[in-house]
């Protein structure tokens, strides 16, 4: 489903001059959700991080596993989202002061429809912003979805799972 969204935004990250690096780790779990949502949720993202990256810059998407969940996330390398609108970034027609000075496209909605999309999963998307890495660019927002996934039997709750849930609950 992450390839497909990938190539739909292909085209307009080559038109961007912008580079797509992915990083997706083998053997995730299978997860139910719909299709279509999560698609829609996957090209949003990435959306905003192709008008929100530096100029010529980079889009990093991962998919990863956390214990009891399988993460999709999407950062971009442009200023990142100053700390006093996280709080807003996800609320309906809330447009960053940034986006607004640079006039970059858009209605405010996408960011709202991700977290829908993504709570209605039993999920939680989480906003990381600055990015604490200065080796790779500027620091740019990471943003990370985490869907519920199975987690084998044998598997037991440890100090990385119980970081992982209160990340998400946070």
């Amino acid at each position: 489903m992450v390839e497909r969204a990938l190539d739909v935004c292909r085209y307009r990250l080559d038109k961007e001059k912008m580079r797509l690096e992915t990083n997706f780790e083998p053997e995730l779990p299978c997860l139910r959700m719909d299709d279509n949502g999560m698609t829609l949720v996957t090209l949003n993202l990435v959306d905003n991080a192709i008008k929100h990256a530096a100029e010529g810059g980079k889009v990093l998407v991962t998919l990863r596993r956390a214990p009891g969940f399988a993460v999709l996330g999407v950062r971009d390398f442009g200023p990142g989202v100053p700390r006093e609108e996280h709080n807003r970034i996800f609320e309906r027609f809330y447009r960053s002061q940034r986006t607004r000075e640079r006039n970059v496209r858009g209605s405010g909605i996408g960011l709202a429809l991700v977290r829908y999309i993504v709570e209605a999963h039993g999920g939680r998307v989480v906003l990381t912003s600055p990015v604490a890495s200065k080796q790779d660019g500027p620091p740019g927002s990471l943003f990370e979805v985490f869907l519920p996934a199975p987690v084998a039997a044998s598997t037991r709750p440890s100090g990385a799972q119980a970081s992982v849930e209160a990340a998400i609950k946070s």
